[in-house]
């Protein structure tokens, strides 16, 4: 039972429009002066959301097509029509007519409007067919019918099923003959359902083959939920004006339970594959009446921020998937996926900076005196840079410096740049913001000086 409430006074608060059933609510008492001594407690909570006689149980949209069975419409006096199979709007049997009565032929009011169906026209096994369209995938079916038998205790059955393959077979129901029973199933459609088939089965009836199993009422209702997620912000977090592994991205999620629906939804959270699952108890907007539930014909906003990765930058783009959920109190229903695709611009650079060693950079250097050169490279791009090394045009009279030797100069992230043969002059990975120091010798010629001369 999700979205229930256990209040201090020890009642229980069901939410709105949860499914009619018998539901058990376990909890956990514990003594305030000793806290640890604890005890575990059952309620059994009974929800009825069975109408008054001559009611209707929607309360969004009724989907069921000429569920009341007002069409084809029949004039006084009152009697009953045996009508062809093909002949009336939403219906179809597998008996060679279907039977529809008017209000108070017999005896027998209908239980709204003018008119209603009799299952037993001819066969004792008769089916009657209904087939809803405009059924939105996965979401949570609510059917309502009324029963009443003719001349005693009638009984049938109704089966739900769903054109993805999924169906729903209510127990078997029996009603008497002084009124109407108003019946109900719950069906969770398919991932990729899109129309209904509601099929009543005449199981028996007391007047015999012909005689029995009055239907009415007959209505069809559904509760979904979307998801529109898109990407509503960025953050600089390091103000280089360029995409970098640390940035934000903000993404913004539109959860609706559209209008029409039936019923609120409770315990409403997003699942991103990225971000792991985000529990929604208060929206950014859209809990218009601020109850706390995703009540039908509201959106609510969330957001959530996802972190860039090195590797997001280097792929040039990441892909977030992402679905929304929320409970009916009976069942929990998710909405489709929706994919946003956030776009990064790969900007490698790289700097160096050279110094000669104290003693050269005095200016007395001499021939035979050896110079140690030191190079710094710098990753200042936000990608990495791969087999790095420094090449060193020397205008000294001997080979230019070969810049050997590399030491590391690692920033946060620690221990992301490696290098696969050491000392080698060549590092294999440098990862932004890492810099790697090389070093070369160059031993001063005769001819050096003299030029220096």
């Amino acid at each position: 039972l999700t979205g229930a409430v256990l209040n201090a006074d020890g009642t229980i608060t069901v939410p709105p429009e949860t499914t009619s059933g018998t539901y058990v609510l376990t909890y956990q008492i514990c003594s305030v002066i000793t806290p640890a001594s604890c005890d575990t407690a059952t309620a059994t909570i009974v929800v009825s959301t069975t109408p008054p006689s001559g009611g209707t149980s929607c309360t969004g949209t009724n989907l069921a097509n000429n569920g009341g069975v007002e069409l084809p419409a029949f004039p006084a006096p009152a009697g009953s029509n045996m009508v062809s199979p093909t002949g009336v709007t939403g219906w179809s049997t597998n008996d060679t007519a279907i039977e529809i009565w008017e209000s108070g032929f017999n005896g027998v009011p209908s239980h709204t409007g003018n008119q209603f169906m009799e299952m037993n026209a001819n066969i004792g096994t008769s089916v009657l067919i209904q087939t809803p369209s405009a059924i939105h995938n996965r979401a949570q079916i609510d059917t309502f019918w009324a029963h009443r038998g003719r001349q005693g205790n009638d009984t049938a059955r109704m089966t739900i099923a769903d054109n993805g393959g999924g169906s729903t077979t209510s127990p078997n129901f029996t009603t008497g003959n002084t009124a109407w029973s108003t019946q109900s199933l719950v069906h969770v459609a398919t991932a990729t359902a899109s129309s209904l088939t509601l099929t009543f089965d005449s199981i028996s009836s007391t007047g015999g083959a012909s005689l029995g199993n009055f239907i009415d009422t007959v209505e069809v209702c559904q509760t979904y939920i979307t998801i529109a997620k898109s990407e509503a912000s960025r953050t600089d977090a390091d103000g280089s004006t360029t995409d970098s592994a640390g940035d934000t991205v903000t993404y913004a999620y539109a959860i609706a339970n559209p209008a029409g629906n039936n019923r609120s939804l409770a315990s409403v959270s997003v699942t991103d594959d990225k971000l792991g699952t985000i529990n929604v108890t208060a929206p950014l907007s859209g809990d218009t009446n601020t109850n706390g539930f995703l009540d039908p014909g509201e959106t609510w906003i969330v957001q959530a921020d996802y972190t860039v990765t090195l590797a997001d930058i280097e792929s040039g783009s990441v892909t977030n998937i992402a679905y929304s959920s929320g409970s009916t109190g009976s069942n929990t229903i998710r909405s489709d996926d929706d994919t946003v695709t956030a776009t990064f611009t790969a900007a490698p650079e790289l700097t160096i900076t050279k110094e000669a060693d104290a003693t050269a950079l005095l200016g007395n250097v001499t021939a035979g005196q050896t110079i140690t050169y030191t190079y710094v490279v710098t990753n200042t791009g936000n990608v990495t840079v791969s087999n790095v090394d420094v090449s060193d045009v020397h205008n000294g009279s001997d080979p230019d410096p070969a810049p050997l030797g590399e030491t590391l100069t690692d920033v946060a992230p620690l221990l992301d740049s490696n290098d696969s043969i050491a000392n080698d002059g060549v590092w294999s990975d440098l990862k932004p913001g890492d810099s790697v120091t090389f070093t070369a010798t160059y031993q001063v010629t005769q001819t050096d000086v003299d030029m220096l001369q």
